[in-house]
């Protein structure tokens, strides 16, 4: 099921005691942000399904991707809850327009390189915070 207000996210975990913690985390953390938009998470073991992990080029987990018909972006690191935080807002937004037929991606690109400075966006990159 993916509709046009909804969010898709694939979370790669290897299947551990402390997997389960965190997949619990970003799950709660999801449910919480989710109030005015729906989101689809599934879980993929990279041991069970390596292929996905190729696809997606990753080369760390936890990672959570996020499925978009625009692009996909990833998250990975300790710190997934913090960057799913930091980019719900936008999340939000681009899901809104998309349902109404007004985002402008090219837009949006150039208000946020006009309103950041290069080492914040570096910092982005840094935490891994980044699009592909």
């Amino acid at each position: 099921m993916h509709t046009s207000a909804s969010l898709s996210f694939l979370l790669f975990v290897k299947r551990r005691s402390r997997a389960a913690s965190r997949i619990r985390k970003i799950e709660q953390c999801l449910t919480q942000l989710a109030t005015s938009v729906s989101f689809e998470l599934e879980v993929v073991d990279v041991r069970e399904q390596p292929y996905l992990v190729e696809y997606f080029r990753l080369v760390a987990t936890p990672a959570l991707v996020r499925v978009s018909e625009t692009g996909n972006q990833v998250l990975a690191g300790d710190d997934i809850v913090s960057q799913i935080e930091y980019w719900w807002p936008r999340w939000q937004q681009e899901t809104a327009g998309s349902a109404t037929g007004t985002t402008d991606v090219a837009a949006d690109l150039q208000a946020d390189a006009n309103g950041r400075s290069l080492s914040e966006a570096d910092s982005d990159m840094s935490s891994g915070s980044w699009s592909s």
